[in-house]
């Protein structure tokens, strides 16, 4: 999910000039990112008391690729490309782990305006496996400040890919000021001087891999939240540094070889730090 969101703000701003607003996590057209995460426990199944940690870091790259207008409809094309990294300590069978993904996402859009509005977006792409996501909804404008969305959408918000409902309510209270109420992804933004934002934000941190190596399949699986604070000021132009932090939280991770399961353990809480160039 944090890839469909991301890349159905970002195309919806493809053929949109940069505005002087607060901008929400998600809503830049370029990125590229980097997320630590402390190193935490868990039980080993295959152990009577607890053991082993596990710490990961992520580098993710977002980027438009073209975009369109055709009358009162958009048509926008972005890439995305992630590397993770599993770094286990003291778990049977695991240790450091590399996986990779990369995705093309299409999305057709028609702004609200002062009434109805829509999206829909496909993004094939290959994460070990073939994997399909797509998301789909319908906006209402009810005032000014007011706006209204719902719709579903099929990804791996929630770890294994799975069908689920997106949308709620976002109030731009004014232009520094932006609440945006929607599931699974909610934040609150604000601008108290130009040229820089300040945000919170809650959104779900699951995902799913696929890798091959001589012993054959494995499949690794994460659920869990991520909550946290973050400063945005900028740098050059379009150009704007992101910082953010706070808690991995309700984590579960499951992790298959074959037909066994080597892991399925909730994991501790723990702290996690992003750092991002993007652009707007």
């Amino acid at each position: 999910m944090k890839r469909t969101t991301l890349i159905l703000l970002l195309l919806a701003g493809i053929t949109s000039d940069a505005q002087e607003v607060a901008h929400a996590p998600g809503m830049e057209i370029a990125g590229f990112t980097f997320l630590a995460t402390g190193e935490t426990g868990f039980e080993s199944p295959s152990e009577p008391a607890p053991g082993g940690q596990v710490r990961i870091q992520e580098t993710t790259f977002l980027t438009p690729v073209t975009g369109m207008t055709a009358g009162p409809v958009s048509l926008g094309v972005a890439g995305w490309a992630g590397w993770t990294r599993f770094d286990f300590q003291d778990v049977p069978g695991l240790g450091t782990e590399d996986l990779y993904g990369a995705a093309a996402a299409l999305l057709v859009e028609q702004p609200a305006g002062q009434n109805w509005g829509w999206n829909a977006m496909v993004m094939p792409g290959y994460f070990g496996e073939a994997r399909f996501m797509a998301q789909a909804q319908a906006v209402r404008r009810v005032t000014g400040a007011w706006r209204l969305e719902l719709g579903m959408a099929f990804d791996d918000a929630f770890g294994d890919p799975q069908l689920f409902p997106v949308g709620g309510a976002v109030w731009r209270a004014t232009d520094t000021l932006a609440l945006n109420l929607l599931f699974p992804s909610s934040s609150i933004c604000w601008s108290p001087v130009r040229h820089l934002s300040l945000f919170a934000f809650l959104q779900p941190a699951g995902n799913r891999w696929v890798d091959h190596d001589d012993e054959g399949k494995w499949i690794y699986v994460i659920e869990g939240w991520r909550a946290g604070l973050g400063i945005e000021p900028r740098l050059w132009k379009r150009l704007w540094l992101r910082l953010e932090g706070g808690g991995e939280l309700a984590r579960r991770y499951e992790v298959h070889h074959y037909q066994n399961l080597e892991l399925d353990e909730d994991v501790d809480d723990t702290w996690f730090a992003r750092a991002a160039l993007v652009v707007y």
